[in-house]
């Protein structure tokens, strides 16, 4: 199985996993809400919906992005992955704009009820569940190096996250009545955490949107494993640009004026070849060949 393949079925069977218990857990949650009396219970059930909303997405994803190169894509079809990380921060925003909104609101009305004991189990089991899932999810992303997945565990931790002040709140309301107001106010507190996330995952996406270069310390690496090939006088003009969880990269590269055309592209090869083994994140590299001089002579700094 090559690792397209493999990848393509790791994200698949992980996504499917979190769907499942997005699932349950919507239908846990907001029946434990009702049952309990819990308004901030049901509000964690609607947000596991936006948990698998973005299970489903990574899975339509999979058919468009691990798709090989085609004539209309020669490139592939990583740019999918970027979108799909985007429109999944865009959720985990949503999301915290909403919980704040809800909670303004029930501390404005003053919104008095007390819990059940259901809503409180629930709460808890839905912590459980979301850590365990955000755990696996990220190591099989962080594996993978696929955003996308990555993006989706964040999503899993910040529905966990939201649950922790749901369960303490609904304690509270359950042991001191009068204590009603801190579901709320723990909402709004948990939603800045869910906004920060979601730019921290939004981030790296847009960057590879405006084409930022890899950190300078794979580009440094990059130039010294190319100086390191037989026949490369020098390195200059390295670029490189994220394509999904890939990079492409371009180099010139000077040698021997004495080099015939053939020998300069057995070392083009070479160095390639040394590229690619030594970064497998580096999806493909061209090389440019340029008799030494070359560079000083065009002016270039």
């Amino acid at each position: 199985m090559d690792t397209a393949e493999k990848r393509k079925r790791e994200t698949r069977r992980v996504t499917l996993v979190g769907l499942f218990v997005n699932l349950v857990l919507i239908a846990a949650k907001i029946s434990a809400g009702i049952i309990g009396r819990s308004d901030a219970v049901v509000a964690d059930g609607v947000h596991s919906g936006s948990d698998m909303i973005s299970d489903l997405m990574i899975l339509i994803g999979l058919l468009f992005w691990a798709k090989p190169k085609d004539r209309d894509h020669p490139y592939g079809h990583e740019r999918i992955e970027t979108l799909t990380t985007l429109v999944l921060a865009l959720l985990l925003f949503g999301a915290g704009i909403l919980i704040t909104y809800r909670a303004s609101t029930d501390v404005w009305r003053r919104h008095e009820s007390v819990p059940g004991l259901v809503a409180l189990y629930a709460a808890i089991a839905a912590i459980v569940a979301k850590e365990v899932l955000f755990r696996w999810t990220k190591r099989v992303g962080t594996g993978m190096k696929s955003l996308a997945v990555v993006a989706n565990a964040w999503h899993h931790r910040s529905d966990a996250l939201s649950s922790i002040p749901v369960a303490l709140a609904v304690l509270a309301a359950i042991v001191i009545p009068a204590w009603w107001f801190i579901d709320s106010l723990a909402a709004i507190v948990v939603s800045i955490f869910i906004i920060y996330a979601a730019y921290r995952i939004a981030r790296p996406s847009l960057m590879q949107l405006i084409d930022t270069a890899p950190p300078i310390e794979v580009q440094e690496a990059l130039e010294q494993v190319m100086r390191s090939t037989d026949g490369i006088i020098s390195v200059h003009e390295i670029r490189a640009r994220y394509l999904g969880s890939k990079i492409l990269a371009e180099a010139h590269v000077e040698v021997l004026g004495s080099v015939t055309v053939e020998e300069g592209h057995r070392i083009a090869e070479e160095v390639k070849k040394n590229v690619l083994e030594k970064f497998p994140e580096i999806e493909d590299i061209t090389i440019h060949i340029e008799p030494v001089g070359d560079f000083a002579k065009r002016g270039k700094p």
